[in-house]
């Protein structure tokens, strides 16, 4: 008698909880939307960073287009993300991250497993997000610096002066400091207009 009225309970019961998480995924807007191309039915691992360590947020998968939603947690329950910089891992060591400043997200992005690239970053395509398109942009014009900084500042000091070609590349490598400065310039226009 006891066993029955467990089943007949938890018959009862299990259909309230899942009916919960529905009318909560249907009635909450997601704050990170995207699509990952070459990745479909693959984790994807959301962590919270904070200064240099991570700290798992939330898990999900990609749908049969590669296709993802990262929900707000409900009420504050589990882990929970919070505002500020979050990485997401792929599998094969690609990940990208993303500033969570309270509004939706959404991105289109390559998996393509390798060694010496990040595809996942290297691709990245904000639709959705001017914070994250100002940090991508960023992030774009900071490789053109370091490459300048590492690779031609190199070849600069060891390259003939007397060569034409040493021209050439002491004007691309102020042309790379010039963008930067360019970008805080347009970034603090955009500030000052709002």
């Amino acid at each position: 008698m006891k066993n029955f009225i467990l089943h007949i309970s938890l018959l009862l019961v299990i259909p309230l909880i899942s009916g919960t998480k529905q009318s909560y995924a249907q009635s909450v807007k997601p704050f990170l939307t995207g699509s990952i191309t070459n990745y479909s039915s693959q984790p994807l691992y959301l962590y919270q960073c904070y200064g240099d360590t991570l700290l798992l947020a939330d898990s999900t998968r990609t749908d049969k287009s590669g296709e993802f939603v990262f929900l707000p947690s409900p009420n504050g329950e589990g882990l929970g993300v919070r505002l500020g910089l979050l990485k997401v891992v792929l599998q094969s060591n690609q990940w990208f991250y993303i500033i969570n400043d309270g509004k939706p997200i959404e991105l289109k992005t390559v998996y393509r497993p390798d060694m010496f690239n990040n595809w996942a970053t290297d691709s990245m395509q904000i639709i959705k997000s001017d914070e994250n398109k100002w940090f991508y942009k960023f992030q774009e014009k900071q490789k053109l610096i370091n490459v300048a900084n590492y690779v031609m500042k190199e070849m600069l000091r060891l390259y003939p002066r007397t060569d034409p070609f040493s021209k050439t590349i002491e004007n691309e490598y102020l042309q790379r400091y010039q963008a930067m400065d360019n970008l805080f310039k347009e970034a603090d226009k955009q500030q000052f207009s709002e």
